[in-house]
């Protein structure tokens, strides 16, 4: 359940960055530079909160990592 949720508000983001990239890389785009700096920072944008996401879920697989390695699971 958590990887398919998880799984979800990755690639939200991910899909975000993709598009706005191929947007801004074809020729024939017709995108003013006002327009072309608010896609870049839509890219920046959701790197940002795609790198929010991944170390969260690396803080937490670390932390069950811990807990299971004290036998304790029952903390995390």
């Amino acid at each position: 359940m958590f990887l398919q949720n998880m799984g979800d508000d990755l690639r939200t983001p991910l899909n975000a960055i993709v598009g706005f990239s191929r947007l801004l890389t074809h020729d024939d785009n017709g995108l003013n530079e006002d327009e072309k700096k608010e896609i870049a920072q839509g890219i920046v944008d959701n790197s940002e909160v795609l790198t929010t996401l991944v170390n969260d879920i690396l803080d937490m697989a670390e932390q069950r990592s811990r807990a299971a390695n004290n036998g304790d699971l029952q903390t995390v």
